[in-house]
């Protein structure tokens, strides 16, 4: 009876590790999606902008290598998101094995 009181604690434990792995990779998502909307505004500004300058003072306008790697640190972001998510996904096939 002891063993399948441990079994039972252990898969709700488990569930419990699921549940805090998707919020954790919700809000990453959430992170990633809101940097890639600023790039894309920024992007957008810049074509409208276009080769005319405001005559209000601005903040130095980002370089193409700020951009870059802006870029990159959202697609690296993205790559540890899909990578905690397939992590995710196999720790839910097994805890759906155990259950079997």
């Amino acid at each position: 009876m002891s063993e399948i009181t441990d079994m039972r604690a252990r898969y709700e434990h488990a569930l419990a590790e699921v549940a805090e792995m998707k919020k954790a990779i919700a809000e990453r998502a959430r992170h990633v999606a809101e940097l890639e909307e600023r790039l894309m505004r920024q992007v957008e500004d810049g074509a409208r902008e276009g080769g005319r300058r405001s005559r209000r003072p601005s903040a130095p306008e980002p370089t193409e290598s700020d951009l870059a790697r802006a870029v990159a640190a959202a697609e690296a972001e993205k790559a540890l998101a899909v990578a905690e998510r397939e992590r995710l996904d196999e720790r839910e096939r097994n805890i759906r094995r155990v259950e079997r």
